[in-house]
């Protein structure tokens, strides 16, 4: 809802005819509601995020509100993040790596996105919630997933540019790989997954050197802080 339209909340949802409840769905959907309006504007996004729910409330879809402040960082990196990881999920199964291959990469995609997400301000319960985990993982694994798609293609040993050109949808990973990367860059946080996928993508490594490279990353205590470590700062000379 655009902030032009913060005193006509009302009028602007009467505007809209009742949800046809056969028409609209006839599988069960769980959805998070989320208004811009929260945080600056509590009262007004509480309002929006009701108003959605009684609206488009039916027997099969159910609306969350999930109001806070930060639940919005949470959704923009979850969402970001999982197209992501989708295309590395797609990648293995074009390689013919299995089940248990994308599931450990779907698990260690996960702590790349909660290191970011928590990083940045980020709820918790955001990232292993609906928008977060529940999006990552249905990504990954649904057979309709733009992002998956182009990476088992990749997998597959197809070029970019001939994927492309025979697609008329957008695989956004493409575009928010190297944006992740950037914000771990600047954030101080490593990012592994998403970095291969990067390199892939902007033809800085192949598929098996990037699997090499992740495979080769030393070992570290999973208990340890998730930051980079920084170097040492150099010692002054003494005049």
């Amino acid at each position: 809802v655009d902030r032009k339209l913060t005193g006509f909340v009302d009028e602007f949802f009467g505007a809209i005819e009742r949800v046809d409840q056969e028409k609209l769905c006839a599988k069960f959907r769980d959805i998070s509601v989320r208004s811009a309006f929260f945080g600056q504007h509590g009262n007004i996004g509480r309002k929006c995020a009701k108003t959605c729910q009684n609206y488009f409330f039916t027997k099969t879809i159910r609306f969350r509100d999930r109001g806070g402040v930060g639940l919005m960082f949470g959704v923009e990196v979850g969402g970001a993040v999982k197209n992501v990881l989708a295309i590395g999920a797609g990648m293995s199964d074009g390689l013919g790596f299995g089940a248990n291959t994308r599931i450990a990469l779907i698990n260690r995609g996960l702590a790349e996105m909660v290191r970011l997400g928590l990083t940045k301000g980020a709820r918790s319960d955001t990232l292993f919630g609906l928008s977060g985990l529940g999006d990552l993982v249905l990504t990954c694994t649904g057979p309709q997933s733009r992002n998956m798609s182009l990476g088992k293609a990749l997998g597959e040993g197809k070029e970019l540019e001939d994927i492309l050109g025979t697609r008329r949808s957008v695989s956004e990973g493409m575009y928010s790989a190297a944006a992740a990367v950037a914000l771990g860059e600047k954030m101080n946080i490593e990012l592994p997954i998403c970095d291969a996928v990067r390199a892939i993508l902007a033809r800085e490594m192949n598929i098996d050197d990037a699997i090499g490279a992740i495979l080769s990353r030393p070992f570290r205590n999973e208990a340890e802080p998730f930051t980079k470590a920084k170097a040492p700062a150099r010692k002054k000379k003494s005049a």
